[in-house]
This record gives C-alpha cells, structure tokens and sequence, in this order.
C-alpha cells in the first residue's frame, strides 16, 4: 500500500511540474503571438528565451530539492570526462558537416556568445526535466524501457506548443523526431547514468543546427544554392545521427551500469513474483471450478516452479554476479514459454519446441550450475506425466 501511494505521489509530481513547464511555454508563445513582447533583434529574442528557461530551471530545481535529490536525477561526479567526450561527439555533427562544406555561423560573435548561454541553459533544464526528474521518477517503478518511452512523450510535447505556433497542424509530425530524439537521450541516460554528458550533448545540437543552418527564404535560392543547401542538410543529419549513435554505443560499451542493472533486475523480479503469485490465485480458483481442466493444472505447474527459481535468483543477487544471473533470469523466462507452447502443440512442432528447450537446458547448466541445483530440471518438468 505504501509502494502505491509512493507511486501515486510521484505521477502527481511529474503531472504538476509537467503542467506548470507547459503553462509557461503556452503563455510564452501567446505573449509573443499576441505581440506583448515584441523582440527586435535576435538578441532581444534570446535575452527573452533565456529568462523564460531560468524560470523553469527554478521550478523544477524546487521539484527537485522538495521531491527527489539530485544524485537520483543523475547529478553526480561519475565518468566525468568519459561523459564529456560522448557528448561532444555524440553532438558534433553539424560541426563536422559545416566545416567541410566551408559553411561559417550566420550570427554575429555578441549573439554566438548569448546563444551559448540559452543552449546551455536549455540543455541543463530540459535534461533535469525530462531525463533526470521524470525519467528517474519512472525508473523506480517500470522498466526503464517504459520509463524512457513516457519521458520521451512528455518531451515530445512540450515541443508540441513551439511546434504549432510556427507550422499549425503540420508541427504535429515533427513530434515524431522529438519523440525519437527522447528516447535515444533517454538510453544515454540509462547508459551514460549521469546528466552531464546528455546535457553537453543537447546543448551542442541545438548550437550547432542553430549557428549554421538558416532556412530562410529557401525557395527563393537559386536552383544550384538550393541544391547545395539540400546536400549538405543531408551530410549534416546522417552525420549528426550517426554520430549520436556511436556514442549512445560507446556509452553502454565503456561506462560501467552494473550498478543500474542490478537495482533493474531485482525491480523486475519482485515485479515478476507479485504477478506469479496473483496469477496461480487465479489458477487454484479456475481449477476449484473445473477440477478436469488439465490447462490450468499445467500453468500452476510452471508458474510455481519459475516463481521459486525467481525467488532463488533474488535471493542469490548482487552486484558481483548481476551479468550471471540475468542470463539465468531471461533463460528460464524463455523456458517457461517453450514448455507451455510444447504441451499444446502439434506433434510435428513438438520435435522443434524440444530442441529448443534441450538448449535452454543446457545453457542454463553450463552457464550457472555453480550457483543454482539445476539437475532435478528435467524432473521438473517432465512433460509426459504431467
């Protein structure tokens, strides 16, 4: 019950702070829309952006310091230069395509230097937003896929205000790149297991995309400026994307998540044993009814058995043999599926279902038969008394 309120508290936190960022975003876009503030110049307009992401960095700060910490949200001193280096590489397309088609930045020193501050800026409150409070928030109680996904949909729309006011409907379709560019940020997150190098990484897409690409008045270009124009956008995106998934892989490759996976492998146990034991409730009762059905006598079979090899696997578990482990856990999940598919199946699939099974026997004997008595498994289940 406890859990529950924890995680009711926590939704109601993400939804008020998610609320509150869009409420100043929306009042933003209708003040300027409405001609309230009026900037003149690009500096005007980035003085402005600037204060409006002071704000919300305030907002969430206090979200932050009132609800959660910031070592939880991904604050911390972990991989420093490792999280430098992935994020200016994951970062640095544009640059790279820039510079090798001669382009220079279309600002003035003065406002290259106030943009620097306001893609700082967004970078650190986006990331605390999105990747370091709400991402966290879900992480304690879903998978971090499911965590990574929801975060990714938030971010998607709070662009969506930005969106709509300059391209109407059409903005609608560039949620699906904010969407895709969420979660790829959000596995650098889950790898990377520190803010600093996402941060550096958003900050420097945004600078970069912004110093050197003007679209302005395309169409007017002459056809040969156009196409110029048109080839290097592509070098710069399949440079850019690229780029970034080379170091989302170098930061699961290179930084240690041991820790990560350990604290996500037991999440998904207790998860797994709660679901077990609510299930074979349901199974005792359907059974009570219909006593002939031998389906349901098959299922408590399997789910007692892979319940007290889930608790066998939480109760050996730590960060020492994490990697071990995990392997046993997504083994006898598979298992568990082959051998309900192979008690219902045809005969001819049963030939292919047993060699399936003979191998996730074997592996689950060579790989962990010094941590776990693996030699009863075949009396376990042995499928032609049950």
């Amino acid at each position: 019950m406890r859990s529950m309120n924890g995680k009711s508290k926590d939704w109601k936190n993400i939804i008020i702070l998610f609320v509150i960022i869009i409420s100043v975003i929306i009042i933003f876009y209708l003040l300027e829309y409405f001609n309230i503030i009026n900037p003149i110049t690009a500096i005007q307009q980035f003085l402005i952006t600037i204060c409006i992401y002071i704000l919300m960095l305030s907002i969430t700060l206090f979200f932050v310091k009132k609800t959660s910490s910031f070592k939880i949200i991904g604050l911390n001193k972990e991989n420093v230069l490792k999280n430098v280096g992935i994020g200016v590489l994951g970062s640095s397309g544009f640059l790279i395509a820039s510079l090798l088609f001669g382009h220079t930045p279309i600002y003035q020193i003065q406002e290259l230097l106030i943009l620097l501050v306001l893609v700082i800026l967004i970078g650190i409150t986006e990331e605390i937003i999105f990747r370091g409070y709400i991402q966290a928030k879900l992480n304690k109680y879903y998978k971090s896929i499911f965590a990574i996904l929801i975060s990714s949909l938030f971010f998607a729309l709070a662009h969506m205000p930005r969106m709509l006011f300059e391209l109407g409907f059409l903005g609608i379709i560039g949620m699906i790149s904010y969407t895709v560019i969420g979660l790829i940020f959000g596995y650098y997150k889950r790898f990377l297991n520190n803010l600093l190098g996402i941060i550096i990484l958003h900050a420097f897409w945004d600078y970069w995309i912004l110093i050197f690409v003007s679209i302005n008045n395309i169409f007017s270009l002459p056809e040969l400026e156009l196409l110029n124009l048109l080839i290097y956008l592509l070098t710069a995106e399949l440079l850019s994307f690229g780029l970034l998934l080379l170091g989302l892989f170098l930061s699961w490759k290179f930084i240690d998540h041991t820790e990560f996976d350990f604290y996500e492998l037991k999440k998904i146990l207790n998860n797994r044993l709660n679901k077990l034991e609510k299930k074979i409730t349901s199974l005792n009762l359907k059974v009570e009814i219909s006593p002939e059905n031998q389906k349901y006598k098959f299922e408590i079979k399997l789910d007692e058995h892979l319940k007290n090899k889930f608790k066998e696997i939480l109760d050996k578990l730590s960060i020492e043999n994490i990697r071990e482990l995990k392997n046993l856990y997504i083994y006898e999940s598979k298992l568990k599926v082959l051998l309900f598919r192979y008690y219902f199946a045809t005969p001819a699939l049963k030939t292919i279902f047993e060699r399936k099974i003979r191998y996730l026997k074997n592996k689950l004997k060579i790989e962990n038969e010094e941590k776990f008595d693996l030699s009863k498994i075949n009396d376990d289940f042995d499928l032609e008394n049950i």
